[in-house]
């Protein structure tokens, strides 16, 4: 079973990073819709995107993106998840600009591409824009069914040729200093009322997920 990572803190033990996917705009990237125990909406969108180089290949993972996945996992019960999100999970590789995405699980714990193909260790598939890509574990009351602790969906956010590939740096800026207000709603990215997600049935157990 995987261990569950203390709250608050990253794999290490030490604070975890923050991310802020800031640098210039790339013509695809992953968006973070659904977290398990927790509704990502109230995160800025920054914090939980992930730019996609054009005619490159990315890896994504928590040695990669550091502090995203403990951004958009947060506290319990989703942070028993971090665990099973390897260092090093996915590859993504853009080889033509096309926006169709070869993507490469290199971990033990699986995922599925756009709710039909499960990929397990070392199995490829392909991504198109309005795919989602979904981390899947096993349902900690021993049940074995499967659960979503992750969902991804794969964003064209302009045509490819208003992007080139030059100067293309996947390192996000510092966040900015002031909170990032949802104009929308006239509130602070983040802000969820004082009222934390509702936790599943399972949140007082472990997931029984390989480790990463």
């Amino acid at each position: 079973e995987a261990q569950v990572p203390a709250t608050g803190a990253s794999m290490s033990g030490s604070p975890a990073a923050k991310w802020w996917c800031a640098g210039p705009p790339t013509p695809y990237r992953l968006i973070c819709g659904m977290a398990f125990g927790r509704d990502v909406r109230h995160l800025a969108l920054e914090a939980r995107a992930i730019s996609l180089p054009p005619g490159r290949s990315l890896m994504v993972g928590r040695m990669h993106q550091l502090g995203f996945f403990e951004g958009v996992l947060g506290d319990e019960p989703g942070a028993r998840y971090l665990c099973c999100v390897s260092r090093s999970h996915l590859e993504i590789s853009d080889s033509d600009g096309s926006g169709c995405f070869e993507l490469t699980n290199h971990s033990a714990n699986p995922v599925v591409l756009a709710g039909r193909r499960k990929l397990g260790k070392n199995d490829s598939g392909i991504v198109r824009p309005g795919d989602c890509v979904e981390f899947i574990g096993n349902s900690a009351d021993g049940s074995g069914a499967p659960v979503t602790y992750l969902r991804f969906d794969l964003e064209r956010t302009a045509p490819a040729s208003q992007h080139g590939a030059g100067g293309y740096d996947p390192y996000p800026e510092v966040p900015p200093t002031q909170p990032v207000h949802d104009t929308a709603q006239g509130r602070p990215a983040g802000w969820d009322g004082g009222r934390a997600a509702a936790p599943s049935s399972t949140s007082s157990s472990m997931p029984s997920l390989l480790p990463a």
